[in-house]
């Protein structure tokens, strides 16, 4: 933007007009605006504003130009960036993360000059300055990231000729701003296939039809010319960093995807005049004299168009953003979507959990994917070909089985370790579950996926500087799985003797019964203290026990026979820090220890046991990696669990999970209405119980 315009929007009490209703519905613009206090308003008639906003090319965008002129005032046209979402806003109803803001014109309009031209050519003059456009291709490239990323992969393609590479002409939808704004029409899309045929000889010659063509929701250029010409026909979404595999030469009039294969290294040809043309890249059949004189390289033009003209904004706190942050949100997003596209039913969920589940593997889908019958269950999963989710602990090896046998693949759910504030037994949601497709983390009789991440995984730099700001961020804020409020008080300890942390555990829970061989909490007390006999020991009963939820040891009276301490209210992660050693069958308070530099020693095998950090008095054969504490957290924090932000209501990562429970402790406790009951019920429990 121009300075004038910068200047404009550093003012305060700005009153901005907008041409297009949808803007203030699509769009959070003021997300994107540096300007803080600006008042919005839909321009329905002529009035007076210190700023008009329209879309692009649209009848929208010529009113912001033509009000603005009128009244001496700047306009800006908006247009969604190069680097956009997941899906097309048509498709799946996101939100762009990417936007372009225009003082001067509109990159798809070729007539008039852009702000897009002006960043282009001043990226002429700072050659010193290209390397940003080289890494944030490379960037681009490893994540196979474009405007839209819905694509087909390129194994699911069915090319005639699929050893050979081919050239690819791409037809748009009719009269699009895009086509327009080139200096197009039908004409330049005959001449445009007619040379593909001609220039290209005993090549296979494919054409890209846009899908709502295929659909007859638009209309389009080239099908009835690919069918006259008996061309093959794609009507898939294309990922641009596939295209080398298919293609080397891509014919377009004005795509956008013409600039992402010329990024991805293919030779393109145009016939209208879009933003990449004129430039000396590509291959034209028309020329823009203001672009002729200028030379500049790929690396200027990525620049340009993704970092220097765009404005992006982070989807999790709408704070600004830039392309390479965009661009890796957008990947990960999109990958966790498309594991989920495979589940097609989940069974043994109990009601409480559903809305959670329902927004972390499904959100949008209306049909009905939860069942309590086996049957059922499979079925759907068998019908949709996809894959079935249950809930660990609520399934045997007889289910596993039954579905092995008609081929429907098997994930367990789970829990995740840093789940939320307060416990799940009292019905809080959690923000990360555990979603594992060998077996489960707390049974040791078979390999779980994060065993196998444990074993095999090549944690990279990246990922283990990673894994040390979360062991700083988790030690520094306190944060544990359940983060339970409890008094600061600590009791003194003495200083003369070895202090160990027991912690509980329920009874009856699976990573006892598949680990622990069934030890009590009571019976590794009595082990603990034939262990260490002149060690000061503190026990402190599991949450969930304490709660009157779930069975274990919580009679201070039994514990103190072989503890010297009995302790309920102070929290996990301060007892921790108070003790030298914890001694635990399956608890994760051993994990929690570990991150905080504490001895662990194990008497059964949790998922951090056997790696060499930890003493073990059980063996797991499977387990014979050496493992560094940063590489237990990046394989058990950070690849294996699924986090939910319950703010933006996407997928996230772990780091964001605890900045979400820091601010949920901070702020008045609000239990639902079906956590209270669940405490009130806890609580008659442990009173009859007692």
């Amino acid at each position: 933007m121009k300075t004038s315009t910068l200047e404009l929007l550093s003012q305060k009490g700005l009153k901005i007009g907008l041409c297009s209703w949808g803007i203030s519905n699509r769009i959070a613009i003021e997300k994107f605006l540096p300007t803080s206090d600006a008042s919005f308003h839909w321009v329905w008639r002529d009035a007076d504003f210190d700023l008009y906003i329209g879309w692009g090319n649209r009848p929208s965008g010529r009113k912001a130009v033509r009000l603005a002129n009128r009244a001496n005032k700047p306009f800006l046209l908006i247009e969604d960036a190069f680097i956009r979402s997941v899906a097309p806003r048509s498709v799946s109803g996101e939100a762009s993360l990417g936007l372009i803001m225009d003082d001067e014109g509109i990159y798809l309009d070729a007539s008039r000059p852009s702000a897009l031209e002006r960043l282009i050519r001043h990226q002429c003059s700072l050659p010193e300055n290209q390397q940003t456009g080289a890494l944030l291709i490379q960037h681009l490239k490893n994540l196979k990231i474009s405007k839209y990323n819905n694509f087909t992969p390129v194994t699911n393609l069915q090319l005639t000729a699929e050893n050979s590479s081919g050239v690819l002409v791409v037809d748009q939808t009719f009269n699009d701003q895009s086509v327009t704004g080139a200096g197009a029409d039908s004409r330049s899309f005959e001449a445009m296939i007619q040379a593909a045929i001609d220039e290209n000889p005993g090549e296979r010659i494919s054409v890209k039809i846009h899908p709502e063509v295929i659909a007859g929701r638009k209309k389009g250029y080239l099908k009835q010319l690919a069918d006259k010409y008996d061309l093959e026909i794609l009507a898939q979404n294309l990922n641009p960093w596939d295209l080398p595999q298919m293609f080397h030469k891509l014919y377009t009039v004005s795509s956008q995807l013409g600039f992402d294969a010329l990024l991805a290294g293919l030779e393109v040809r145009c016939f209208g005049m879009p933003f990449y043309a004129g430039w000396g890249l590509t291959t034209d059949e028309t020329i823009c004299k203001r672009r002729s004189q200028y030379k500049p390289t790929i690396d200027n033009l990525a620049t340009a168009a993704l970092e220097k003209y765009a404005s992006y904004i982070d989807p999790y706190d709408a704070c600004p953003s830039d392309a390479f942050k965009t661009a890796s949100n957008i990947a990960f997003i999109r990958d966790i979507k498309q594991q989920n596209d495979e589940i097609a039913s989940f069974y043994q969920i109990t009601a409480w959990k559903k809305q959670r589940i329902r927004q972390m593997f499904k959100p949008g889908d209306s049909s009905r994917i939860f069942f309590n019958d086996p049957d059922k269950a499979i079925d759907i999963a068998q019908k949709k070909n996809g894959r079935l989710v249950a809930w660990a602990s609520r399934i045997d090896d007889e289910f596993a089985q039954q579905c092995a046998k008609n081929s429907v693949p098997l994930s367990r759910l789970e829990d995740g370790f840093v789940r939320s504030v307060g416990l799940g037994a009292a019905f809080n949601l959690p923000m990360s579950l555990i979603l594992d497709d060998l077996g489960i983390y707390y049974d040791p009789r078979r390999p779980s996926r994060l065993e196998v991440i444990l074993q095999t995984q090549d944690f990279s730099e990246h990922l283990k500087q990673r894994a040390r700001t979360l062991i700083r961020l988790l030690i520094e804020n306190e944060i544990t799985k359940y983060n339970l409020a409890g008094s600061s008080q600590l009791p003194e300890m003495p200083d003369d003797k070895n202090i160990i942390l027991v912690p509980g555990q329920v009874d009856d829970d699976a990573s006892i019964r598949f680990g622990g061989e069934s030890m009590t909490a009571l019976d590794l007390l009595k082990q603990v203290r034939a262990k260490n006999p002149d060690a000061h020991i503190i026990f402190k009963p599991h949450p969930d026990v304490l709660s009157g939820l779930r069975k274990g040891l919580s009679n201070p009276g039994k514990a103190l026979e072989y503890a010297d301490c009995y302790i309920e209210n102070i929290p996990v992660e301060q007892l921790v820090m108070l003790s030298n050693e914890v001694h635990t069958i399956s608890s994760l308070t051993g994990f929690e220890a570990l991150l905080r530099n504490r001895k662990v020693c194990c008497y059964g095998m949790p998922f951090f046991a056997g790696w060499g950090l930890t003493e073990d008095f059980r063996t797991c054969k499977r387990r014979n990696r050496s493992l560094t504490l940063e590489q237990l957290v990046a394989g058990t924090l950070i690849t294996y669990p699924r986090y939910f932000d319950p703010v933006s209501k996407l997928p996230c990562g772990p780091e964001l999970v605890v900045k979400r429970i820091m601010q949920q402790k901070a702020r008045s406790p609000n239990p639902s209405v079906l956590t209270r009951f669940r405490t009130s019920y806890g609580n008659i429990a442990k009173m009859l119980r007692r």
